[in-house]
């Protein structure tokens, strides 16, 4: 008998660990309040406090009963919401990323400047994050915890044939330094992290280019999956792993991946011929993204023991939401993104239960 109690206490531990590590984690999920008179809003980036950047919209009046969306860069901190400062004539705003010591980047509209890349300091008013020369289509994507941004700076460059985009990098000082001077491609950072390596894009009009590593003055092309034309690198983690996403030229075949050190990792997709895309990982591997399916969009979840989940499945039945991308996740695992929610668009914020 004693035998016989042990064989099935074993049974029972060994079938409770197999679960353990396949059943996927699952969430409660909240809205974030709306501003006043803002008909949505988008959530971008979330910092390990917690703390949530992105934009209210809203419609205005342009010519009696002719309205536009505009987007007004904001934040919040629990069910609290700060509307970010304004330039004077600006049009519209964004907040795109949050570093945990607090530094708020974006891009904003301006009249007679055109679009310039901010970055919100104290008080949270906006201040000028300076491009090339005579640039004239400015955005910050990425900021670490030392204050050194990313984005892209568009100017007519020497490479001839009209203006460029480019990939740069400002430091605290200020300084800017080009990350693709000598390349005639176009070219993106997105993510940057303590190291202060950087992960990015290079693309032309023929499809050419792909992701990229720059690190300590080098740029490092990273490879797409076989068959795929190009790439596109999102966000880095501490350890350097990078999330994107692979194109191809099929319909249904773009994936999302992720580049750790020399392993390119496909994460696959939800259903058949379905394309991923992949926006931010965290510092355990986790990345989120999106799937385009049947010309909808669901948000996803990757983690190595699970794979790819729709998270949709993982928040509780009868919310009234429907997840349509996850745009980042911080080290609590918390993810923010948009989705549907009410018949309006709204952001949320998925909290592990």
């Amino acid at each position: 008998m004693i035998s016989n109690l042990y064989r099935a206490l074993s049974l029972f531990i060994v079938v409770l660990l197999l679960t353990d590590q396949s059943e996927a984690q699952t969430y409660t999920v909240r809205a974030l309040p709306l501003a006043s008179g803002a008909i949505g809003n988008l959530a971008n980036a979330i910092n390990n406090q917690g703390v949530v950047v992105g934009s209210s919209s809203f419609l205005i009046e342009v010519s009696p009963g002719v309205f536009t969306p505009v987007f007004q860069a904001a934040k919040w901190e629990g069910e609290s919401l700060t509307e970010l400062g304004q330039f004077a004539a600006q049009v519209t705003s964004t907040a795109i990323d949050i570093s945990d010591s607090g530094f708020i980047v974006g891009e904003a509209l301006v009249f007679g400047l055109g679009r310039v890349a901010v970055v919100w300091g104290e008080n949270d008013q906006p201040v000028l994050v300076d491009g090339f020369e005579a640039s004239f289509f400015d955005s910050a994507w990425a900021v670490n915890n030392e204050g050194y941004i990313v984005g892209q700076s568009t100017a007519l460059l020497e490479f001839g044939g009209g203006p460029r985009d480019k990939a740069m990098l400002v430091t605290p000082d200020p300084a800017l330094i080009n990350l693709d001077p000598s390349s005639s491609f176009n070219s993106v950072a997105t993510g940057i992290n303590e190291a202060r390596q950087i992960s990015g894009f290079r693309y032309n009009s023929s499809g050419g280019g792909g992701a990229f590593i720059w690190n300590n003055g080098s740029l490092t092309a990273l490879p797409q999956l076989p068959g795929h034309l190009t790439s596109a690198a999102e966000k880095i983690n501490a350890s350097a792993q990078v999330v994107g996403y692979s194109v191809s030229l099929e319909i249904g075949k773009t994936r999302a991946v992720i580049w750790d050190q020399d392993q390119l990792i496909n994460l696959g997709t939800i259903g058949d011929n379905n394309d991923s895309y992949g926006w931010a990982i965290n510092n355990a591997g986790q990345a989120v993204g999106n799937v385009e399916i049947a010309g909808s969009s669901r948000a996803f979840l990757w983690t190595a023991e699970t794979g790819m989940i729709d998270l949709n499945t993982l928040i509780p039945p009868g919310s009234g939401w429907v997840l349509l991308s996850a745009l980042d996740i911080n080290d609590r695992g918390e993810i923010v993104g948009y989705g549907s929610f009410g018949g309006l668009g709204r952001a949320f914020v998925l909290t592990p239960m």
